[in-house]
């Protein structure tokens, strides 16, 4: 391949025609040589890239670049000595999931610092009720033809009356009663 000889224009203007004409010239050249075009000249540094890959900057040596992540999941750090890569899931420790799929419906709960929990859909008439030291669960509330939660005892609640009086609500035998006396 020949290579042709392109030189600046001399005493010229930058914004001259001739600049213009140089400056593509120059780029043509480039590309028929077909060689990388170095980092601190504009370039990457490289005659190829992976498709699809993310570019890393490495200074002034050729560009870095990743595989193509998977569906799913994310460009995450590694730090400032590091290139960052694809992970999934976010784990809890860097403010995601820990799980790449969640059922339909169904209600998150916390899991310290492993993946959080997800409780199956609730049925019509239950709700969601703590059980002392394990997930929370659904249950039955009532149904369409009546009650269907039964309670017996006393269940303190605090002011039942403005002004601070402590009461209790006592349910037996379907009858509600409610005590202003402080328990």
């Amino acid at each position: 391949m020949p290579i042709a000889l392109i030189c600046p224009p001399q005493n010229e203007p930058l914004d001259s025609i001739h600049w213009y004409e140089y400056l593509y010239n120059l780029g043509k050249a480039i590309t028929e040589l077909g060689l990388p075009i170095a980092v601190p000249n504009g370039g990457t540094g490289d005659g190829s890239l992976n498709a699809h890959g993310v570019l890393i900057g490495e200074g002034k040596l050729p560009v870095n670049v990743t595989s193509p992540g998977v569906a799913g999941q994310v460009f995450q750090s590694n730090g400032p000595s590091a290139d960052p890569s694809f992970s999934a899931p976010v784990t809890v420790s860097n403010g995601g999931t820990g799980d790449t799929s969640l059922t339909n419906h169904g209600v998150l709960v916390g899991n310290g610092a492993s993946a959080i929990a997800v409780t199956t859909p609730g049925l019509n008439f239950q709700f969601l009720s703590g059980v002392s030291g394990n997930d929370p669960v659904f249950r039955v509330l009532a149904t369409p033809d009546g009650p269907g939660l039964t309670l017996g005892g006393t269940f303190p609640i605090p002011k039942l009356t403005p002004g601070g009086t402590n009461g209790s609500l006592t349910i037996q035998g379907g009858w509600i009663t409610a005590a202003v006396a402080p328990t």
